[in-house]
């Protein structure tokens, strides 16, 4: 089993967390959340404290962002993986997808989200799996 502990937003809660032995650690890029990682100050302690992230990978969660916020959220933060928790497209995804190939930005892997209602169709994921390396199922609450 992997773990994945997200909405960290101090450099304390991160150092405590990675002591625990997780897979992931998620920091959130959605201005709205109360867990939203707010100016650069952190992006430049994960910059200097890299080696403490030898085997754990960071994901940056977003809703609905532009594509030029998330390519420098990736760049700014090292981030390993983008989850997309909002309405994005797979021609969105495949748009990211195609920007990092034609350029030496700093690439992620992508995961989408999908909010699990009774009646959600499993088949509307087909789209997304070229791109995006794992998805995730959620109650919907962001």
């Amino acid at each position: 089993m992997q773990v994945k502990v997200c909405g960290l937003t101090t450099s304390e809660n991160i150092e405590s967390i990675l002591s625990l032995g997780v897979d992931y650690v998620g920091l959130i890029f959605y201005p709205p959340s109360k867990r939203y990682v707010g100016d650069g100050d952190l992006a430049a302690w994960l910059t200097a404290h890299e080696s403490l992230f030898a085997d754990v990978k960071k994901v940056g969660v977003f809703v609905n962002a532009e594509v030029d916020y998330i390519l420098n959220c990736v760049h700014d933060y090292q981030l390993d993986y983008v989850q997309l928790h909002g309405d994005e497209s797979p021609g969105y995804c495949q748009e990211l997808q195609l920007l990092w190939s034609v350029s030496t930005l700093r690439r992620a892997a992508l995961v989408k989200a999908f909010s699990v209602t009774p009646d959600f169709d499993f088949s509307t994921t087909a789209p997304y799996a070229p791109t995006c390396e794992f998805f995730i199922f959620d109650t919907g609450g962001r």
